[in-house]
């Protein structure tokens, strides 16, 4: 074994991202941890988050030098809880915390964006709450069970100790009282150092400061689409659920608009004296000198005209939106290693989040004793790691301004997906791995792509094996409840 190299370990298993960096330079080692955490509701998670974690601890020596959290998704921080009294133990030391600098207090954009989200957020559990009242029809109990698992999803690590963190702020608390005073908020075109032997460093893509950017969760249309969709009939599929919601969800509107205006204009399209509650409208139907128009309304023979419950396709929207835009939150990193190769982290970063790493050069300015700033198409033509986004779903790996830039030979791909759970997911399911995009990725690694849920390794252990391998394969052997990781030894010349 070389006394200089990189190794990275993806936990296996989960539908999450739990990634665990060590760095090797002569004697020492520097631990670095990548988010941690499950799909909310998977079988068995928590006790697979524990594992996780304790194995983890176990492989530092209980000293984690870097704790990255990309973004506060469940699937990226529920670890944090569920193993929270192995993680936090007073025998556990943290070095830095990153985060981004939406995750900033006192940011007063950072501020503002959290109020709106959290706007939000209140609103859809309230709609979630109102199968209790009267909400009838299979179609609309699914649409509110959806949105049910969504708000959970957003908000806790599912966890039922009042000990443990019981969301995703409580738990990035936790995180920052861990890490007391060394915690460091990124901003995109920072540089920073990972670690000083040996000149390791990082590079901040992202989160942008745009905030059209920031909104830009989708792709463009047609042949001009920045992703792996292939024609204009799937970008539109995939766009129109949100559009369809409201202006103030548009791309179109305003770039600089940070928050919700309090006075903004009611959105119903009908004046108030037109307006009725619904419950009001059903009581005077029922009555015995019921109104005539909401007797007619409420006819079975008119149920089609009904349009009480089309708000719910609306709340899906939402919720769809509000999804994505926290993933285009998530701090996106390149780590640039002592002999120029770059290992790509870009958390759950979805089109705008990518676009954006163009807006700026690295360092953001010139510093003393630095070469002449640094290109991202520079950076990306020297990844010979990429951890794939968002679980190699349809909208987060550009492809022109992305994976086409990634032409270094010893290109390697890690997808932290379970396709089996992916798949029970929502009503149709989740498409991950993407198909096209997996394709892509194993033509432009030579089939190096590793997924979390390919336990036998088979087509990976011939790819690695190969005379020309860039690096060397290992994982844990299934025998007595093995096969909690794969990782990959990356050698630094």
């Amino acid at each position: 074994m070389s006394d200089h190299h990189i190794r990275v370990r993806m936990y296996r298993g989960i539908l999450g991202d739990c990634f665990l960096l060590i760095y090797s330079c002569g004697q020492e080692r520097t631990h670095i941890l990548i988010d941690c955490g499950v799909l909310q509701g998977s079988e068995g998670g928590k006790e697979r988050m524990r594992t996780i974690v304790a194995d983890l601890l176990q492989e530092t020596g209980k000293r984690l030098d870097l704790v990255v959290l990309t973004h506060e998704h469940a699937d990226h921080l529920s670890g944090f809880a569920q193993a929270h009294d192995l993680i936090f133990a007073k025998d556990v030391t943290f070095g830095a915390l990153w985060l981004a600098w939406t995750e900033n207090d006192l940011d007063a954009q950072a501020v503002a964006l959290q109020a709106r989200f959290n706007k939000a957020k209140k609103a859809l559990a309230l709609t979630a709450q109102l199968t209790e009242h009267g909400l009838d029809g299979d179609e609309s109990v699914r649409n509110v069970a959806a949105l049910r698992r969504f708000v959970a999803f957003m908000d806790e690590p599912e966890t039922t100790d009042v000990k443990r963190p019981s969301n995703s702020r409580e738990v990035i608390a936790a995180l920052k009282a861990k890490a007391g005073t060394n915690i460091h908020y990124l901003e995109p075109g920072d540089v920073r150092m990972v670690a000083k032997e040996g000149g390791f460093r990082a590079f901040v893509l992202g989160p942008p400061r745009n905030l059209a950017r920031l909104r830009k969760d989708l792709p463009s249309h047609g042949p001009a689409s920045e992703v792996y969709l292939t024609t204009m009939d799937e970008a539109l599929a995939v766009t129109s659920s949100v559009r369809a919601f409201c202006p103030a969800l548009d791309e179109r509107s305003d770039p600089n608009e940070i928050g919700v205006e309090e006075d903004a204009p009611d959105p119903s399209p009908f004046a108030k004296p037109r307006q009725s509650p619904f419950a009001a409208a059903r009581a005077a139907a029922n009555g015995k000198k019921g109104w005539a128009v909401a007797r007619s309304y409420f006819d079975p023979a008119r149920a089609a005209e009904q349009i009480d419950r089309d708000w719910l396709r609306a709340a899906d929207a939402l919720a769809l939106k509000m999804d994505s835009d926290t993933n285009n939150t998530s701090l996106a990193l390149a780590f640039e290693l002592p002999d120029r190769q770059v290992l790509l982290f870009p958390g759950d970063a979805q089109v705008g989040n990518w676009l954006s790493w163009g807006d700026q050069s690295y360092p953001r300015t010139q510093q003393e004793g630095e070469p002449s700033p640094i290109l991202v198409n520079d950076l990306l033509s020297r990844v010979t790691l990429y951890k794939v986004g968002h679980h190699a779903s349809h909208n987060a790996t550009l492809r022109h301004r992305g994976l086409e830039e990634m032409k270094d030979e010893r290109l390697i791909a890690m997808i932290p997906v379970v396709r089996e759970v992916a798949q029970k997911q929502g009503k149709d399911g989740w498409d991950m791995p993407y198909g096209k995009l997996e394709k892509a990725l194993l033509d432009r690694t030579k089939g190096r792509v590793l997924r979390g849920d390919d336990v036998e390794l088979y087509r990976e252990r011939k790819a690695f094996g190969a005379d020309d391998a860039p690096a060397r394969l290992r994982y844990q052997d299934q025998a007595n409840g093995g096969g909690l990781w794969v990782e990959v030894e990356l050698p630094i010349g």
